[in-house]
């Protein structure tokens, strides 16, 4: 199997921190495959493959778990006062058969795209309070700013600042 391009596989990791439940299976079922493990120590588990980049919810990991429980594609045994969750033979055959992703195994290029993807949150976030609560003054300024950061955008990776623009 052939790896995904460069760009397929940042964006895939600049995606990472936004999944949905359903979008997990397959993950819980990689995790599994390894070793079975509770919920808790599956989160760990992508904490540390993601290099801190994509911590699943308890919200999404513990009732995708009892899904997949449901669905008979992994097992669920009291250890110790916790679900310990192992994989079925059935589980591997559904994992086999789901489309893979790719996680960036480059702590510096997670770190490069983690850092632009909070900064992409913050400005959003930013943008957001100043549309719904600023002045027309500090709306026509924060156009300003965000025509000066495209162009600064634009510039770093080779490309005439109008190019995307909409007419």
């Amino acid at each position: 199997m052939t790896e995904a391009p460069l760009s397929e596989r940042r964006i895939d990791a600049y995606k990472m921190g936004r999944r949905r439940r359903g979008d997990i299976r397959i993950f819980l079922l990689f995790a599994l495959s390894d070793k079975p493990m509770n919920g808790y120590e599956i989160i760990q588990y992508f904490t540390a493959l993601t290099h801190g980049m994509w911590i699943p919810s308890q919200g999404s990991v513990y009732p995708t778990l009892e899904l997949l429980a449901e669905q008979g594609l992994v097992t669920a045994l009291e250890h110790d006062g916790k679900k310990v969750y192992t994989i079925t033979e059935s589980g591997r055959v559904a994992a086999e058969a789901m489309p893979k992703g790719t996680f960036a195994q480059d702590p510096d290029q997670l770190n490069a795209i983690t850092r632009l993807r909070e900064m992409n949150m913050d400005v959003r976030h930013l943008m957001k309070h100043v549309i719904t609560e600023g002045s027309i003054e500090q709306l026509q300024k924060a156009a300003d700013t965000m025509m000066v950061a495209r162009k600064q955008l634009a510039e770093l990776i080779g490309h005439e600042e109008g190019l995307f623009q909409k007419n």
